[in-house]
């Protein structure tokens, strides 16, 4: 019984975890690159361009390696 209460627990956290996690590629000033990123949700603060944003009007873009990352407005980036 314990294993089922961990199995459900778990299934439901990875699918609101995940809810605006994606795989993007995004146009930087060297081409497309892949990666992983998630959507901006409504009234977050972004540094880089100084504005509170709406829901998924920016992408938080994460390189492969590397922890750091990079917000790009969604037009410049495309769900895989």
């Amino acid at each position: 019984m314990k294993k089922c209460i961990v199995v459900v627990f778990l299934i439901i956290f990875l699918a609101f975890g995940n809810t605006f996690a994606y795989n993007f590629k995004c146009l930087s000033r060297n081409g497309w690159s892949p990666g992983n990123g998630r959507y901006s949700y409504q009234g977050e603060w972004i540094d880089y361009f100084g504005v509170h944003a709406k829901a998924g009007e920016y992408v938080l873009f994460y390189y492969p390696k590397g922890s750091h990352g990079y917000w790009f407005p969604k037009w410049k980036c495309v769900e895989l």
